[in-house]
């Protein structure tokens, strides 16, 4: 199979598009056109050779080392996974949803599907104790819709989902914060002695306490 190079040439110093710059790599060669773009083709798989790719324009000459070339030979699954809120109180419903896409390579290209099949999601507190377990379908259009209620007593912070796809290479986790908010509890107490003495009677002695909560 070959394999396709893209360059892109501009000006060190400004950045702009550098137009009719020969591009040349193993034994093949082209001209950048206005965008100071050149796409070379047919650059042979049969060995991993590392090439040197050489950009000329006018008396200017550059280098870049070490061309190689990579290749996926498989299709990707992309997930993306959403909740409501992000941040939840115990006690709380939490409501997920997610798509799923195939991206599938046909020739130069990856054609997005939509995903089928059951997903199997595992739910866990900040501190990795499970809290539910169990699993959604996708629907026609790839896509999953689901809530659970948090305890009253789930450990706060950080929580996750880990979700993956029946019978396929493919898993998503996702995170939600879990907090708690409580009014402040205080007391205060307050204590007057004056610094001068007065006497109203030989036996008495006083002072004065305010609590607030």
């Amino acid at each position: 199979m070959d394999l396709i190079l893209t360059a892109w040439v501009t000006e060190l110093m400004t950045g702009a598009s550098v137009s009719q710059a020969t591009v040349s790599v193993f034994d093949k060669k082209q001209e950048t056109n206005q965008q100071g773009l050149c796409t070379i083709r047919t650059l042979s798989t049969e060995n991993n050779e590392r090439g040197i790719l050489v950009v000329e324009k006018d008396e200017d000459t550059c280098m870049v080392v070490d061309i190689y070339h990579g290749k996926s030979n498989f299709n990707a699954y992309v997930w993306h996974v959403f909740n409501d809120r992000g941040l939840y109180k115990p006690n709380e419903d939490v409501h997920i949803k997610g798509y799923v896409r195939l991206l599938k390579e046909e020739s130069e290209a990856k054609l997005p599907s939509y995903a089928q099949g059951t997903i199997h999601y595992t739910i866990n507190d900040s501190r990795g104790q499970k809290l539910e377990e169990s699993k959604v379908r996708l629907n026609n259009y790839g896509a999953f819709d689901m809530k659970f209620k948090l305890p009253d007593n789930v450990n706060l912070g950080d929580g996750s989902i880990h979700f993956s796809l029946s019978d396929l290479a493919t898993n998503k986790t996702h995170y939600f914060k879990v907090q708690e908010f409580r009014k402040p509890e205080y007391e205060v107490s307050s204590m007057h002695r004056p610094t001068t003495p007065h006497y109203c009677h030989s036996t008495i002695d006083g002072y004065v306490i305010a609590t607030c909560e």
